[in-house]
């Protein structure tokens, strides 16, 4: 595996674990009506992990749409575990294709 790809795939499950957290949050904030004040940038953050995949050359398929302003924490916690799960195993895949 080339020093390249292996930071590709540290920085793939970097974002994986913070989407897994997000989605945690956001699940938190939808059940108890917490964290309102977070919601914009809870998409905001969402987005821009779209936008950063695409710009090392991952690009979701196009279920995984970017979050609208007005989408709550619900799609924020739903899209954000769809797409971890996606990407963990885009990474397992990079991994062992790369051993």
């Amino acid at each position: 595996m080339s020093e390249e790809q292996t930071v590709d795939v540290r920085e793939i499950r970097r974002i994986i674990r913070v989407l897994e957290r997000l989605s945690e949050l956001a699940k938190q904030a939808s059940r108890h009506g917490t964290l309102r004040d977070g919601q914009a940038y809870a998409i905001q953050q969402y987005n821009a992990i779209l936008a950063a995949l695409a710009a090392q050359g991952i690009e979701p398929p196009s279920y995984f749409p970017p979050i609208t302003e007005e989408a709550g924490m619900g799609a924020v916690g739903f899209g954000s575990a769809q797409l971890a799960e996606y990407l963990s195993e885009f990474a397992e895949v990079e991994t062992a294709g790369n051993e």
